[in-house]
């Protein structure tokens, strides 16, 4: 299981911890208490599939496909945002359903509307362009499209299959991909019913909400720049990166 998957995990564990810490304040008919125990399962089968034994291997296709959607759906919010002022702003970018199919179709389309493509007039990219500046103008990371795109090109659908298991056969990769789709699943029941329980009571949801925040990939840092041994001044590296010497 790589960091994506763990990340994930560790996400949906402490959801799980919050519901076990809130779930006297549910009727016993409440469904609230299906889906816990429904969570709970599937983070235990994760557990019985190796997903403690941690590093190396590649993102599992339920990893990869919750970056893009988590991706598409800020990408949808900001159109949304933006067409408060600018009405149709937001039609080329629909939601997307919470299905494997509907993700990768949204994704596909959204890309569409961004990258630049073969055929393309110097107007049409200088549009493009305009396009990605409007929202990361309303802060969305400056490589957005770059990052949806690697994403993308990471997703097949059977990604999850090619995984190898590793040290020793210990970890069943395709069962660990099985079970915390089952768990992201659940974690979806369980948002909609705390957002209905607790919507008077922001401090909890808000609980709620941190709980389940899946941390996305660090930042890479730019690489150093280096120093000329003559003059001590930082020179630009062919990659452009550095402060050009004086």
């Amino acid at each position: 299981m790589d960091d994506r998957d763990q990340r994930r995990y560790n996400a949906y564990d402490r959801g799980r911890t919050f519901c076990n810490d809130h779930a006297g304040e549910f009727a016993p008919t409440s469904d609230f208490h299906t889906h816990a125990a429904a969570l709970d399962t599937a983070l235990k089968a994760t557990d019985a599939a190796g997903a403690d034994r941690v590093g190396g291997g590649n993102a599992s296709k339920v990893a990869i496909l919750d970056a893009i959607s988590i991706d598409c759906r800020n990408i949808h919010r900001t159109a949304g945002t933006i067409a408060q002022d600018e009405p149709g702003f937001a039609e080329p970018f629909p939601p997307a359903e919470h299905n494997d199919a509907s993700i990768i179709t949204t994704c596909d389309a959204y890309l569409k509307q961004f990258e630049a493509a073969p055929g393309d007039t110097a107007g049409q990219t200088a549009a493009k362009t305009a396009l990605i500046a409007r929202f990361v103008a309303k802060e969305l990371p400056s490589t957005f499209v770059t990052d949806l795109r690697a994403d993308r090109n990471l997703y097949s659908p059977t990604s999850g299959a090619q995984e190898t298991k590793r040290r020793g056969n210990v970890e069943d990769t395709e069962a660990i991909e099985t079970d915390l789709g089952e768990a992201a699943k659940q974690v979806r029941y369980l948002n909609a019913i705390m957002h209905n329980k607790y919507t008077r009571d922001p401090e909890t949801l808000r609980g709620w909400k941190s709980a389940i925040h899946i941390a996305r990939d660090p930042k890479k840092k730019p690489p150093p720049a280096e120093s000329d041994p003559a003059t001590g001044k930082e020179e630009t590296k062919e990659d452009g990166s550095g402060t050009p010497a004086k």
